[in-house]
């Protein structure tokens, strides 16, 4: 797929639902800039100097990339209730990954860990995803 391919599948939706899917990343990236600009805000008139806020902020963009590309890149397997129950469970593992740092036991996390952190858990939940999804589509 060359440049132009790509630019026309993202410039041009194709149905009413890739419309409605575009309006809802872009509402989804302005309530999360708006959020961030906000929190900004705050802690400088307030004089608040903190890491907490970016470690909350860091942990749960990376949350909203992370499930946010798992469930539009799946979108045959919305209607499995088992892989829904399966998304729940990864976020909790997820969460529970990251509360150590979270709450502060680990710091000093580079920029660089998130993205291959990102990427290990997108592959590895798409392939139990799909794992799980192909098994429960199958006939008896």
């Amino acid at each position: 797929m060359d440049a132009g391919q790509l630019l026309n599948l993202v410039s041009k939706p194709r149905t009413n639902h890739d419309l409605r899917d575009l309006l809802l990343y872009v509402v989804i990236a302005v309530a999360l800039v708006t959020g961030v600009i906000w929190l900004a805000v705050h802690d400088v008139d307030h004089h608040i100097i903190t890491d907490a806020h970016q470690r909350y902020l860091g942990a749960g963009i990376f949350t909203c990339f992370v499930f946010g590309f798992l469930i539009s890149n799946n979108r045959e397997m919305w209607r499995s209730p088992r892989v829904w129950m399966l998304w729940v469970v990864f976020l909790g593992a997820h969460l529970a990954g990251w509360s150590r740092y979270m709450i502060g036991q680990v710091t000093g996390v580079p920029i660089g860990l998130y993205a291959i952190v990102a990427v290990a858990e997108i592959t590895v939940f798409s392939t139990l995803s799909t794992f799980v999804f192909l098994r429960s589509s199958e006939k008896p």
